[in-house]
């Protein structure tokens, strides 16, 4: 059994105020408890936006806001303490480290209806490849970018110095880019305010646009970016002589690339009441494609369905099922064959792990939500004929 917790506070204040009393607050605890059935053999665990689109978010009138958020992550893994050897999470809460974070210190102005820049304190996923965490797998929740090349692309709750620059709005598409300091620093410290010790940036464009497509009758969420980082870094697989670093050891071939493509389409399909927005039935598609000689993993693909309000007697409940599967670096696997290849031996050759989460969301109140799930993992860390792993968790989120 394996439980992590996370609390969460964020502030925001806006010139010219936007809301009531100019400030708004908001704290947040969101726990996640998962465990393996008993008679599986072997091995073990950790608000944002809620699911949907990034379509129809409210019109923001010109001025400045200031925003704060801070991050407390505490308690066990389940894949950690069980040694999974999973290529992502069975609980997404989990990582970073159990300290103390600043993950957000920014100041956003807008100038008219179109144009926005945002700048301070950072993490990369609360502006880029944006998509709901309304599951606990890690494959199925968050900026997909960041869950491969984490070593680079921090997510939240690291925060790194950065600028974004948006034109366009929420409501009709955008073009968007962005630039982001590589610090490690920030990886240790979760209060890091020293920019030296930095080893490139991490630059990102984004398109976005929220058309309604035929055969549609909704509007959908349709978002395509591309990233680089300066600098680049050292081939996680190979020594300058080609031979795979885990054997022969040396030095890793230095400078190669780090970059990426990704895309994320969330589309609503149907509703029961065409004018009650808040039951609904969507579905997802990620896709993410990164430089194999520097990403353990270096593609991802998921898709999704999401039913919220299925229930008439239960409104605010929801269901959910993703299914996704993770590639282990192509890089990786090259590696292993030439290993094999020099000392004769037989280790297995990486590729596709799959994931399967199945989760109920259960509305005790409008501000407290519980949600059971089951996970099935195929294929541990890419490597066919290991056992299957089977999680049982638990998702809660409290919000004040």
């Amino acid at each position: 059994m394996g439980r992590t917790r996370q609390l969460r506070r964020g502030t925001g204040r806006s010139l010219p105020r936007r809301h009531p009393h100019g400030r708004q607050l908001r704290l947040s605890d969101i726990d996640q408890s998962s465990g393996r059935p008993l008679s599986i053999p072997a091995r073990r665990r950790s608000a944002r936006r809620p699911f949907g689109r990034r379509h129809g978010s409210p019109r923001r009138p010109a001025g400045g806001t200031f925003n704060v958020a801070l991050t407390y992550r505490f308690g066990r893994g389940l894949t950690a303490d069980q040694q999974f050897g999973v290529l992502q999470q069975t609980e997404e809460v989990f990582g970073r480290g159990r300290i103390p974070r600043l993950t957000q210190l920014s100041y956003t102005q807008r100038f008219g209806e179109f144009l926005d820049l945002k700048f301070g304190r950072l993490p990369v996923s609360s502006d880029f490849a944006g998509f709901a965490c309304e599951f606990q797998n890690l494959t199925f929740c968050g900026n997909q970018p960041g869950n491969l090349v984490g070593n680079y692309w921090y997510n939240w709750p690291i925060s790194q110095y950065a600028a974004r620059l948006r034109l366009g709005n929420t409501s009709t598409g955008y073009l968007m880019a962005g630039i982001y300091q590589v610090n490690p620093r920030d990886l240790r410290d979760g209060f890091n305010f020293d920019p030296s010790g930095a080893v490139g940036a991490l630059a990102i464009v984004e398109a976005a646009a929220f058309p309604t497509l035929p055969p549609f009758s909704y509007p959908g969420s349709y978002t395509v970016g591309a990233w680089y980082q300066t600098g680049g870094g050292p081939d996680l697989f190979l020594n300058r002589d080609g031979l795979p670093l885990a054997v022969a050891g040396g030095v890793p071939i230095a400078n190669r690339e780090r970059s990426g493509l990704y895309g994320v389409a969330v589309q609503e399909l149907y509703r029961p009441d065409p004018a009650n927005p808040l039951s609904s039935l969507t579905a997802f598609v990620r896709v993410t494609m990164a430089n194999s000689s520097t990403s353990f993993i270096d593609r991802q693909e998921t898709i999704g369905l999401v039913y919220k309000g299925f229930w008439a007697e239960r409104p605010f409940d929801w269901i959910g099922i993703g299914i996704g599967q993770s590639h282990a670096s192509q890089g990786l696997g090259q590696s292993v064959q030439v290993a094999n290849l020099l000392d004769g031996g037989v280790r297995p050759i990486p590729g596709y792990e799959r994931a399967l989460e199945v989760f109920y969301s259960l509305a005790l109140s409008s501000d407290v939500v519980v949600r059971p799930n089951i996970q099935l993992i195929n294929r541990p860390g890419g490597v066919g004929g290991r056992t299957d792993i089977v999680v049982f968790g638990v998702k809660s989120g409290v919000t004040f």
